[in-house]
């Protein structure tokens, strides 16, 4: 099976800047608990629901002054849409099982960030 079968093609997104409460947001409106992070049309990062809800716990400030950029990881391991999914989500392991939610971004060479997801 390939990626291209189970990724979704659309992800909303974030910038480093955007708020937590903001990407909160964003993600319950596409019901998802992974962001990719693209600044200057290039994938930055990812931040996922469980790395804002260990900032939001530990860090003594409403979601409105943290941003995405002080949460997300900086190590972005990307996949092809063409990719088998087993090796994808194999060569992907930090986003396919850890802390970053089980989703890994992938590259289609255009400006917009295709993500799969293990669950």
């Amino acid at each position: 099976m390939k990626i291209r079968e189970i990724m979704t093609a659309k992800p909303k997104t974030a910038s480093p800047r955007t708020s937590l409460a903001a990407a909160a947001h964003l993600l319950w409106d596409a019901d998802c608990g992974i962001l990719p992070v693209v600044e200057e049309g290039k994938l930055v990062g990812v931040v996922t629901d469980r790395d804002m809800y260990i900032a939001l716990a530990t860090r003594n400030k409403p979601a409105s002054q943290i941003t995405v950029g002080d949460v997300t990881s900086g190590a972005v391991s990307a996949c092809g849409p063409d990719d088998e999914v087993q090796v994808a989500f194999f060569s992907t392991a930090p986003f396919a099982s850890g802390r970053d939610g089980g989703g890994a971004p992938l590259w289609e060479g255009t400006d917009s960030w295709p993500i799969a997801t293990a669950t």
